[in-house]
């Protein structure tokens, strides 16, 4: 006891010592003031600024100067050179001396290089793509040919860049970090309403920035690993408002009521963009709607994410069902705006409202591989669903200095779904007519405040955060026959589940980063208080009563190194210590384990790079594993808690892969990514099947693995305005599961490719884009071996009929294929589009897959362990519409 008294009591001195000295440490330091102009007096801002020992050349400290040419250092008292540099300016090197406190540097004038300009230009006019360090800027009107709508027409015709499916801009196949509208991340992770709404006419150039560092960056280290694409909007667009109206209508009621309304000044910029249409078009993805829930990823804290979907919740289905639908109605407002008060000010403020009112049918086929099943399952949905989806974000950046930075980031969202299903079963030519109807409503706040420091060339960070979520549902389930196997006093089948979660977490992060000529040293620290609360009651029965509260201290210690190798060659290794402590329903337990991470990088040019990475860590269970009785997840399925206890650790192993190349001249690129998860220990399944109900218990298993990787390539001949491009993707999931209790393995194997060959005639009549999409999936578990085929060849055309008059055509085959059935759909899509260049108004004639204009059905296949499951699901309709834009 002495002893812990003793080391407590020396801590605290040493605590004492560091923070009573670490104000002279930073304080006392030389102020060095300057400014960079032309020759021509005109300021330079974004100029590169290193400060050099003399007598070591180990860089001391940077940075950039401002708008107004000015820039700012802090350092020791010693000997140095100053080197300034810019993309074609002569770079210069200066001999200072510091011995007073404030140092201030007369005009500093950068002279052009003309024979750096010139070699610039020279090559841009050869191909329409400069490479200069990090930045290939392309000249668009090189890939041009006037056929384009909006910035995602100008994007897919870049070499280099693409639109995947998700609606995200990849550079080199890879999705890029940041999408810039002059500068600005104005859309965030939502790259298509940038593509789908600024108009191609508005657009000046585009720059792909590798390397890319932002407004709040501070970092010493040049090499930021972020990608970002910039476009520049055209002079005539700026400081103005300016913006576009469209109206489609069509027969049977069909419509699309869209708007964009932008202002890019210098210091002010905005957008907004409504949408509204019953098409079936949404302007969120699932992908979006991960990244706007995952406030961890917002924050851009250290860490893996914490979003949990486990079984307990459901994602709204507009998310997940696509185009699979009998019909859908989107309602959306987007509202973006960053505002630059002053130099040193930044404020972003980011709002989505989201509405989606859709209609799904299908039936489907279960079948079980559990010998108490006699019959498969029958049964024919109608889903109807109503979500709302809000979020709103605000930034608030104050970098005083080139060498510091707070940010304070707060972010609300709000999602509520009203669902209701109507469910036939048909089983033994039996009806049971189910009516199931729910309604969650998620909440979430989270509050996050940072700083920054550079300390010569150290990097000082900390920050502390505060999160909250809760989460209402109510399920009410009434039926013509009885469900579940429960116990009903009357012919009145009902059941009616109350379930709620809520969750509050405290985080506390501290980091020191000690850079070196060729090695850096980061030491962190990150503390996490978690409070979190599960309720459920059915019919108040004892057997579906939950009342769980989980407590977690958690807190991670780590360093980190960073080790030069070679001018080539960067290697990376980090080990944290983890501990926890959990209270779990007034049960204590404590755990503690180790991290690990490793890496190794070659960078044999700026678009030239491989590496290979090593991750081992351990996760544990959240609340919604941990229910000790029966929750209902469906009409005939509950789920239970076996054996996972809140102190496991379930330790994984992470190994990735990536190689990406890029060569202008060539106009060739290639990426390579593999990653393998292999899970020691994970929450897996033990199913029990019934011909009333399936029990789904959570249980640890051994195994969880996980292989995926993905190649792409693309070239443009030289010779002929051709472009090809192909991808390649495969992944492999293999898991234990228990069917009860006894263990067997599940795998889900998926090959899927992509393979195009796209025209560029800038004077032709016709343009073209032909491609070929395959995919197969494979469902294997002890007993039953399923599958789902897709392939789907496609014409897309496009051409001028005269200077005002252009058309466009999308047609393709789609083959569905699995099991027992086959299913083709045939697509054809016309569009005409009518614009003189002096008139403010676009006319349109739009067919969309005019071949179905009566619902159809498709193919689907969502097998699980122990059963696997056939689906036929009705498609949306096509349509015809008459369209116009008029542009503001």
């Amino acid at each position: 006891m002495l002893k812990k008294i003793l080391h407590n009591t020396v801590l605290k001195k040493q605590l004492f010592c560091f923070f009573l000295f670490l104000p002279n440490f930073i304080f006392c330091q030389t102020k060095i003031i300057g400014r960079i102009k032309d020759s021509k007096q005109d300021v330079i801002s974004g100029a590169n600024i290193i400060l050099k020992k003399a007598d070591t050349g180990l860089i001391s400290t940077y940075t950039t100067s401002n708008t107004t040419g000015e820039f700012e250092l802090l350092s020791k008292p010693g000997s140095y050179i100053l080197k300034i540099s810019y993309l074609g300016y002569k770079t210069i090197n200066q001999n200072i001396n510091i011995t007073t406190t404030e140092l201030q540097l007369d005009t500093i004038i950068l002279v052009e290089n003309n024979t750096e300009l010139e070699e610039i230009i020279l090559k841009a006019e050869n191909n329409g793509i400069v490479q200069k360090g990090d930045v290939t800027q392309y000249k668009i009107d090189k890939f041009l040919n006037g056929t384009e709508e909006s910035l995602k027409d100008i994007i897919t015709k870049l070499p280099g860049l693409g639109i995947n499916e998700s609606g995200k801009i990849t550079a080199n196949g890879k999705e890029i970090d940041r999408l810039l509208i002059d500068g600005e991340n104005l859309y965030k992770s939502q790259h298509q309403l940038a593509t789908e709404n600024i108009s191609s006419e508005m657009v000046k150039n585009a720059e792909l920035i590798r390397n890319y560092k932002d407004f709040e960056s501070i970092t010493p280290n040049s090499k930021t690993g972020l990608t970002a694409l910039n476009i520049n909007i055209k002079d005539e667009f700026k400081n103005k408002f300016t913006g576009h109206v469209e109206t489609h209508v069509g027969i049977e009621d069909k419509y699309k009521i869209k708007g964009a309304l932008f202002n890019f000044g210098k210091k002010v910029k905005f957008s907004l963009l409504p949408n509204s249409n019953n098409l079936g078009e949404t302007t969120m993805t699932i992908q979006d709607y991960y990244t706007l829930t995952d406030t961890d990823a917002i924050s851009n804290s250290k860490g893996n994410s914490k979003v949990v979907f486990s079984k307990l919740e459901d994602l709204p289905r507009f998310l997940n069902s696509s185009t699979n639908v009998a019909s859908k109605t989107n309602n959306f407002i987007a509202l973006s705006s960053i505002i630059n008060p002053s130099e040193k000010t930044k404020i972003d403020v980011y709002g989505i409202i989201n509405h989606v009112k859709q209609e799904e049918t299908y039936n489907r086929k279960l079948v079980f591989n559990d010998t108490q099943v006699e019959q498969d399952i029958l049964e024919n949905y109608n889903i109807l669903e109503k979500n709302f989806f809000g979020t709103l974000q605000l930034k608030s950046i104050y970098k005083p200095s080139n060498t510091s930075v707070f940010t304070f980031l707060n972010v609300l969202n709000i999602d509520n779904t009203d669902q209701e299903k109507r469910i036939e079963n048909t089983t033994n030519s039996e009806l049971n007519n189910v009516n199931e109807f729910t309604k969650p409503k998620k909440t979430s706040f989270q509050s996050n405040l940072s700083f920054n420091k550079t300390i010569s060339s150290n990097l000082f960070s900390t920050g502390l955060s505060f999160k909250y979520l809760e989460t209402n549902s109510k399920k009410d389930i009434n039926a013509t026959d009885t469900f579940l196997d429960l116990n009903f006093d009357t012919d009145f089948y009902t059941a009616k589940q109350k379930l709620n979660t809520s969750l509050n977490e405290t985080n506390f992060n501290l980091s020191y980063t000690l850079n070196y000529a060729k090695a850096s040293i980061e030491l962190y620290n990150q503390s996490t208080l978690t409070n979190s609360k599960l309720y459920s009651n059915t019919n108040n029965l004892d057997a579906f009563y939950n009342k769980l509260s989980l407590n977690q201290l958690a807190t991670k210690n780590g360093i980190d190194f960073d080790f030069k190798i070679s001018k080539t060659l960067k290697y990376t290794i980090g080990i944290n210590y983890n501990y926890l402590a959990n209270t779990y329903n007034s049960n204590v337990s404590h755990e503690n384990f180790l991290g690990l991470n490793s890496a190794i990088k070659a960078q044999f040019s700026a678009n030239n790079i491989a590496d290979l990475t090593y991750t081992y860590s351990n996760k544990t269970p959240t609340i919604h594993f941990l229910n000790d009785a029966f929750i209902i997840k469906d009409y005939r399925t509950l789920i239970i808690n076996e054996d996972v206890l809140p102190n496991a650790l379930l330790p994984f192993h992470q190994i990735s892969a990536s190689h990406f190349i890029f060569k202008p001249k060539a106009k060739l690129s290639y990426i390579f990514n593999a990653s393998y998860t292999i899970k020691n220990k994970s929450i897996g399944n033990n199913i029990i099947n019934t011909e009333n109900v399936s029990v789904s218990k959570n249980k640890i298993i051994n195994k969880d693995n996980m292989f995926s990787t993905f190649v792409f390539l693309e070239k443009s001949l030289n010779t002929l305005p051709l472009a090809f491009s192909g991808s390649l993707s495969y992944s492999n999931t293999n898991t234990d599961y228990f069917q009860e209790s006894t263990s067997f393995q599940y795998k889900n194997e998926n090959i899927s490719s992509i393979v195009k060959l796209k025209s560029n005639f800038k004077n032709a009549l016709i343009n073209f884009d032909l491609g070929y999409k395959f995919s197969k999936t494979t469902y294997n578990d002890q007993d039953n071996t399923s599958s789902l085929q897709i392939s789907q060849p496609s014409i897309n055309l496009n051409g001028k009929i005269s200077a005002h008059l252009f058309w466009y055509l999308e047609s393709n085959i789609t083959s569905y294929n699995n099991n027992d059935l086959k299913r083709n759909i045939y697509n054809l899509s016309p569009r005409l589009r009518y614009k003189k260049a002096e008139s403010k108004w676009e006319l349109y004639i739009t067919g969309n897959n005019i071949l179905n204009l009566d619902n159809n059905t498709i193919l689907e296949n969502n097998s699980s362990p122990s059963y696997y499951e056939e689906r036929t699901s009705s498609i949306l309709s096509g349509y015809i519409l008459i369209g116009s834009k008029f542009r503001i």
